[in-house]
């Protein structure tokens, strides 16, 4: 398969740290098939460890993992990539950090 580039802009914050929100962009090769998840485990395991995100199942079963892309609610863990992508945390959610929500608030 042909491996391309995802541009993600990837909303950050960390409110024990940050003043306020801001968007980190990020290069990612995929492929076709790839998942969001699978450029945000690439992200966190080969360019910054510090971005945080919730998963869990791997398989569409377990719904933790909702986010924010290019506008709709979707699971990264069963949503292909795209080569543009904008990634938010969960809308009408208390943000903990990056694209980690407290879902009790959802």
């Amino acid at each position: 398969m042909e491996e391309k580039i995802s541009v993600l802009k990837i909303f950050r914050y960390d409110p024990m740290k940050d003043e306020k929100p801001r968007f980190d962009t990020f290069k990612v090769p995929y492929s076709e098939g790839d998942r969001i998840l699978d450029l945000l485990l690439y992200i966190q395991e080969n360019v910054d460890p510090t971005l945080a995100f919730r998963w869990s199942c791997n398989v569409d079963s377990c719904m933790v993992c909702y986010i924010d892309a290019n506008g709709k609610l979707v699971r990264p863990c069963n949503t292909q990539a795209e080569e543009n992508m904008t990634l938010k945390p969960r809308r009408k959610c208390r943000v903990v950090r990056d694209l980690v929500v407290d879902v009790k608030l959802a």
